[in-house]
């Protein structure tokens, strides 16, 4: 079964996710996070660690 563009996660672009935040400090990620319901993330990228890094409530 081939699947649909909605369904192929892999091959999504990460930046076209709400999820991903873009070069976000940390302190800026727990900000915006603050208030949330638990389980609430976000994926942002760290210029310090060079990756992706994911913050949850």
């Amino acid at each position: 079964m081939t699947p649909t563009p909605q369904q192929d996660y892999v091959n999504t672009e990460v930046s076209l996710q709400p999820w991903y935040m873009g070069d976000l400090e940390r302190a800026e990620s727990e900000a915006k996070l603050r208030g949330t319901p638990n389980g609430t993330f976000l994926v942002r990228y760290s210029k310090n660690r060079h990756s992706y890094v994911i913050s949850i409530r």
